[in-house]
């Protein structure tokens, strides 16, 4: 009994459905495509450029899946136009080639400095944080630079925080200082943007201030000094009551006056002869 005739059919080469480009910071190209074959099942999916339809550079796209394939090809330098072909090839080596609309590549920029703020701390140390971005190229190093312009004085390193924070504290400066930093943003292809700091200003030291002072003589003949101070500028260093010879005299005694709480400071200075009468002066150094 003969059998109904079969035919095979014609090899058909694979198809290549949508396909969609996407231009990295890195200057890369991601290349996505779907392609589908009804006889030969699909060997290969290639994207060549640079030298017609048998391409000098080619990538292999591989597939992410059920019929999609990607690639990513590059780096390209930055205003670049490139032209790539989509190139699938069966079992049986029938192909398919699909040219892809021209991929321009858009000038590079230099990094955008955003905001920039400036926290004047209590050690005379300044932290500067800025927001920094790059849309055709990655953000490869922040620095402050001062004292002696752009290419001169002194840098520092903002160090990334979040995806665009960048921050540092330099410092600590002398009293009655004056800063112009600049905040200098470069990319990974080299291009640099600056952008000025307005002048921050680190006050003149203020000598302590003694708010107030009470004496106290005690039985024992000794005598007990309680003196108020703070300081807004430097902070305390040390407090002193001198007696004997007036605050520059030949022969005076000194008492240091440890701190008890807050900014009282208190001493007890050493006893004297019944009767006598003590001359303290009391200086915050």
């Amino acid at each position: 009994q003969d059998v109904a005739q079969i035919v095979i059919p014609e090899n058909i080469a694979p198809d290549i459905g949508n396909f969609e480009t996407e231009i990295n910071n890195d200057g890369t190209i991601t290349i996505e495509a779907t392609v589908t074959d009804q006889t030969g099942g699909i060997e290969t999916v290639k994207a060549e450029w640079g030298g017609g339809l048998i391409g000098q550079n080619s990538a292999t796209l591989d597939r992410q899946s059920g019929n999609t394939y990607e690639t990513t090809i590059g780096p390209f330098d930055w205003g670049r136009s490139i032209n790539p072909t989509v190139n699938a090839v069966d079992s049986t080596g029938k192909n398919t080639r699909n040219p892809l609309d021209q991929i321009n590549l858009p000038i590079n920029r230099a990094p955008n400095i955003g905001k920039v703020t400036t926290k004047r701390n209590d050690d005379r140390s300044i932290t500067i944080t800025a927001i920094v971005e790059d849309t055709t190229g990655d953000v490869e190093s922040v620095k402050a630079k001062w004292g002696g312009g752009l290419v001169g004085g002194n840098s520092a390193t903002l160090n990334r925080e979040d995806t665009n924070t960048y921050q540092t504290t330099i410092g600590p400066f002398d009293w009655g200082r004056s800063i112009d930093p600049t905040v200098s943003a470069t990319d990974s292809p080299g291009k640099t943007n600056n952008q000025d700091v307005a002048q921050i200003d680190i006050e003149e030291n203020i000598p302590p201030e003694i708010l107030s002072q009470t004496i106290k003589v005690n039985d024992d003949r000794t005598i007990t000094l309680t003196a108020t101070v703070e300081d807004t500028t430097g902070g305390v260093k040390s407090v002193k009551a001198k007696r004997g010879g007036g605050i520059g005299g030949i022969g005076q005694a000194s008492d240091k006056v440890d701190r008890e709480s807050g900014k009282n400071k208190r001493t007890t200075m050493g006893r004297v002869g019944g009767g006598e009468t003590m001359n303290t002066t009391h200086n915050a150094l």
